[in-house]
């Protein structure tokens, strides 16, 4: 939890700066501050920004967290599976209203576990 509020104090003084949201810095940053506070534990955190010119999503993820980048099926890769999701806020009478939305998944973030339970 320390780390999480650390890292969301980094964003916005980031923010506030005009500095790049990079995952990387971050999550160092907040490291150090959770370290200078003396703060004991363990955690798993995932963070993921955009690129601020480029069509790229970045990403810093520390034990057993993830994330997917879901796209429409008509538009992902379909070798990495489909879910059948319905689409948030969809009005009642279009097709992703009753659960029809299909989303395939564009990417997954690798798995940092090395057994059940010890990311």
């Amino acid at each position: 939890q320390a780390l999480m509020h650390a890292s969301a104090g980094e964003c916005a003084e980031r923010a506030r700066s005009g500095a790049e949201q990079r995952p990387r810095k971050v999550l160092e940053a907040a490291w150090r501050a959770t370290r200078k506070a003396r703060v004991l534990g363990s955690a798993t955190i995932c963070l993921v920004a955009l690129h601020p010119s480029k069509p790229e999503l970045i990403a810093a993820n520390i034990g057993d967290s993830g994330f997917m980048l879901l796209r429409p099926a008509h538009t992902a890769s379909p070798r990495l599976g489909t879910l059948g999701v319905a689409a948030q806020g969809a009005a009642p009478s279009s097709p992703e209203a009753d659960g029809q939305a299909r989303y395939s998944v564009a990417f997954r973030s690798p798995q940092q576990l090395r057994s059940f339970n010890a990311p």
